[in-house]
């Protein structure tokens, strides 16, 4: 069995606009080995209306196209196997990521339904990840339909600021998988201070999730956008180390795993050894045999029945392994 799960390192809106703090998490997780890292690309007057009590805020965060080409280069150029994944909301924006070659979109949880973004997609024949943690399935269906089922991805959970672990019910991810017959991947939200959000992940990957979604900041002291459920830089890489642990014992090098098994069976193993002194020419009997750990010889046999009846060839001394 083989590992099949990726990690995304997302970086939603925590850079506040700047492409040098972006520059700074692209880093990190192509440093990192970390497979793929998410961008949300938008502009603020295609997503909301200037009456928004965060339009001011959609102005602060917002990176423009020209410096989103050179973020893209950027990644590309220095880490080339670091793949790109990117947010989008409205049909501009995508046709732009089109036009700079990314291949891979994510859709929130607020574009299920809209189907212009999702025919796009499959017409280009791109990889999508579709958020549905809050969908309905009947909604869920009818996105599948307008989508390439074999190169979409549901991504499972709820963005709260943080979510309560209490309420996530991560066994839904099997109940996706099972219903609808795709990929299922976990985006986690919850609270980066406590234990569960290193833990919750792993367990997602029982759950057969595809891919594992984290968000990054630099120092939630500030409170950065999206922060109250994203992992600082440290932090993120303590889970890296956790997650690729866990991973070791979950898909185990077959080989090694093999060796291991026969170590242990050594370890273990009883071997047929005489009970009490048996002359030369004594039948085998359950009178005179007995299984013991000792220490194992190349010819020494571990079970009792192929002895029974057959004539000793040798004088044995008792707790002595019986060679035949």
């Amino acid at each position: 069995m083989e590992n099949t799960t990726s990690i995304i390192c997302e970086t939603a809106c925590s850079h506040e606009g700047s492409v040098k703090r972006l520059k700074k998490f692209i880093d990190f997780a192509g440093k990192n080995k970390i497979e793929y890292i998410q961008f949300q690309v938008w502009k603020k007057e295609n997503i909301s209306t200037e009456n928004n009590p965060n339009f001011k805020k959609l102005s602060k965060l917002e990176i423009n196209y020209k410096n989103w080409r050179k973020i893209i280069n950027y990644s590309r150029k220095v880490f080339p196997r670091l793949k790109i994944i990117c947010c989008i909301y409205e049909m501009e924006t995508l046709k732009f990521c089109i036009a700079n070659k990314i291949n891979h979109f994510k859709l929130h949880a607020s574009e299920v339904d809209n189907s212009d973004l999702l025919n796009l997609i499959r017409r280009k024949n791109l990889n999508l990840n579709l958020s549905v943690g809050s969908i309905s399935d009947t909604r869920i269906k009818k996105a599948l339909k307008k989508s390439n089922k074999n190169k979409t991805c549901l991504m499972y959970g709820l963005q709260l600021f943080p979510t309560d672990h209490k309420i996530i019910n991560l066994s839904n991810i099997t109940n996706i998988k099972k219903k609808f017959k795709v990929h299922v991947g976990y985006q986690d939200h919850t609270n980066p201070k406590n234990i569960l959000s290193n833990i919750l992940p792993l367990v997602s990957i029982g759950q057969g999730s595809r891919f594992i979604e984290k968000h990054i900041t630099d120092i939630r002291s500030i409170k950065r956008t999206d922060s109250e459920a994203a992992f600082t830089i440290q932090e993120f890489k303590k889970f890296l180390k956790i997650y690729r642990a866990t991973l070791e014992s979950l898909f185990s090098d077959k080989k090694k795993f093999n060796l291991a098994v026969n170590k242990y069976i050594k370890y273990y193993k009883k071997v047929v050894v005489a009970k009490k002194n048996i002359k030369k020419n004594e039948k085998f009997s359950k009178k005179n045999l007995s299984l013991k750990w000792a220490k194992t010889l190349k010819k020494s046999l571990n079970k009792v029945d192929h002895l029974i009846g057959k004539i000793s060839k040798k004088n044995y001394i008792k707790d002595q392994i019986i060679i035949f």
